[in-house]
């Protein structure tokens, strides 16, 4: 198995919190990934700094500051986060990118990134769900964390596709 310092090298500061349940590393997964769900939009509390959709905000980058200041709260919660950004900036690419639907650079510049804007957006989103799923692997029972192609291979016929 590979270790999360090889995929990002400040994942290995977080490190599984001893004593807690798996329902509490649960509880903490599921309240992370809700209140996530909302941190790219806080650029609307800095519009004079940020622009709607700033570069900042609709990235990895909250996570990376939640590993650097929170890094003792464990790796389910920060997984949690990360897959939260991840559903934000995934829903974020189904709409159009004009005007307040482009990703945008921060002050002094406010420039769009125009349809750049498609590939930031996926490729934060699918960086964060992976980091999440190497995160939750690490933290969660095996049975939440991770989902293999061996484990689905024991499943009873009715309980598979096709």
């Amino acid at each position: 198995m590979q270790k999360i310092s090889e995929f990002v090298p400040l994942a290995g500061r977080v490190r599984s919190v001893a004593g807690r349940s798996s329902a509490a590393k649960t509880r903490l997964f599921l309240l992370m990934a809700y209140l996530f769900l909302w941190v790219p939009d806080l650029d609307f509390l800095q519009l004079d700094l940020l622009h709607h959709r700033s570069i900042v905000t609709h990235s990895v980058l909250s996570a990376l500051v939640l590993i650097l200041l929170g890094w003792r709260a464990g790796a389910a919660p920060i997984a949690g986060a990360l897959v939260g950004i991840a559903v934000h900036l995934s829903c974020d690419l189904r709409s159009p990118m004009v005007g307040y639907g482009q990703i945008w650079l921060p002050e002094p510049y406010q420039i769009p990134l125009g349809p750049f804007s498609y590939l930031w957006l996926a490729a934060n989103a699918f960086l964060a769900f992976v980091w999440a799923r190497r995160l939750a692997v690490r933290s969660l029972p095996t049975h939440m964390g991770a989902c293999s192609r061996r484990r689905l291979g024991r499943l009873p016929r009715s309980h598979t596709a096709g």
